[in-house]
């Protein structure tokens, strides 16, 4: 599947090699095909758009840049999925709050510059509602400032690999973690 990739500063989108072997993993969990999907600073919305592909019902992509939500639409369009999805153009903070639903496999990939948000977002999905219990989170970040986002909230590191500069970790909501913790 080819995605056009909008010339934005900041978007940096998922090698081939990652987006495959993260599909690899998610898939031997079952955590795809079916699934209601978010996608989170979706730059050209390749993660989205693969998880469709591949099988889950719906996904919501989340990007700031109207170039880039321009070239998201594009590519939805030239491989018929328009109709499985929703492109939210506002920032990943504002966006949160106007999501209804809960979602079974977010992809949070943030410019590697803005990690530091992240806990914030994942905090904000946790409490607002919009995971339920074993969704799955996946979290792409430099492999040389990586973060540990276990600990923000109710969610469990369940696998983690790093290809070159790119860390993947793939989080489990836990309900059981917010008891233990109280």
């Amino acid at each position: 599947m080819t995605i056009m990739v909008p010339s934005v500063p900041d978007i940096r989108p998922t090698t081939d090699l990652v987006r495959g072997a993260m599909f690899s993993m998610l898939e031997a969990r079952g955590a795809v095909e079916g699934k209601r999907v978010l996608d989170l600073f979706a730059g050209s919305g390749a993660l989205g758009i693969e998880a469709l592909s591949r099988g889950a019902t719906h996904a919501d992509l989340v990007e700031q840049n109207s170039k880039a939500c321009a070239t998201i639409r594009k590519n939805l369009m030239a491989i018929h999925l328009e109709d499985q999805a929703s492109v939210v153009a506002l920032p990943v903070a504002r966006a949160l709050g106007g999501l209804n639903g809960s979602y079974d496999l977010v992809f949070m990939d943030p410019p590697y510059a803005n990690a530091s948000e992240m806990t914030d977002v994942i905090d904000r999905l946790v409490t607002g509602n919009l995971l339920d219990e074993g969704s799955t989170v996946v979290v792409e970040q430099s492999s040389r400032n990586r973060r540990d986002f276990a600990r923000a909230g109710e969610m469990r590191l369940e696998q983690e690999k790093t290809y070159g500069d790119t860390a993947v970790s793939i989080y489990i909501v836990d309900h059981d973690m917010k008891e233990l913790h109280r």
